[in-house]
């Protein structure tokens, strides 16, 4: 497990972020569909990361394929946003405030919250089930 955990991750590689993400102790978060939809499945929902969308100026529910309660900040502590391969975490921290910590996993970038970031996801302009 240390060898896994020490190298990085490739492009696109969810298997290296899930890896780093379980050894950092974190399970619930937020990113683009991409990244959430494929880190979620790859885990066998072992390491859970919603999809939200830019609105240019913070970050909303993403309208597709999602359900309303995974966004609830009353149920769920998301405490990380993973930026997709080859992203900068500049929106990120726009709209949630610079990180209590950052991890270069490969060409992700996670950026680690103190607080849950769920409480700053706006709901979806698109109806969700």
């Amino acid at each position: 497990m240390v060898f896994a955990v020490a190298q990085p991750a490739t492009a696109n590689d969810s298997f290296g972020l899930i890896t780093r993400l379980h050894a950092l102790h974190l399970s619930y978060g937020i990113s683009d569909y991409g990244t959430a939809s494929s880190t979620t499945v790859d885990s066998d929902l072992g390491v859970i990361v919603r999809a939200v969308v830019w609105n240019g100026g913070g970050f909303n529910v993403y309208g597709w394929e999602t359900r309303t309660p995974w966004y609830s900040a009353a149920k769920h502590g998301a405490r990380f946003f993973v930026t997709s391969a080859g992203g900068t975490p500049a929106e990120a921290e726009s709209a949630f405030g610079g990180p209590a910590a950052a991890y270069r996993i490969g060409t992700f970038e996670v950026l680690v919250y103190s607080y849950n970031l769920l409480t700053r996801v706006e709901p979806s302009a698109l109806p969700t089930g």
